[in-house]
């Protein structure tokens, strides 16, 4: 094998190696975006149930107790 052929071979892997981690650069940022929208959708379902204002029937499911209680 010769330096042309070597110096080829590390050139196509250096490439395959810049998509792969363009692809996971990507996919990192999507994860990191939902994740910081379930963290603000859980913050928000927090404070609905400590304002007590979580209720179930028409208005949507929620966390109030049971009428038997």
């Amino acid at each position: 094998m010769d330096d042309a052929t070597r110096i080829e071979d590390l050139e196509i892997k250096v490439a395959y190696l810049e998509h792969q981690l363009a692809e996971l650069d990507g996919l990192v940022r999507e994860l990191f975006a939902a994740n910081a929208d379930l963290r603000k959708e859980l913050g928000e379902v927090k404070e609905s149930k400590e304002e007590g204002s979580l209720t179930f029937g028409e208005g949507g499911a929620g966390f109030d107790k049971p009428p038997h209680y």
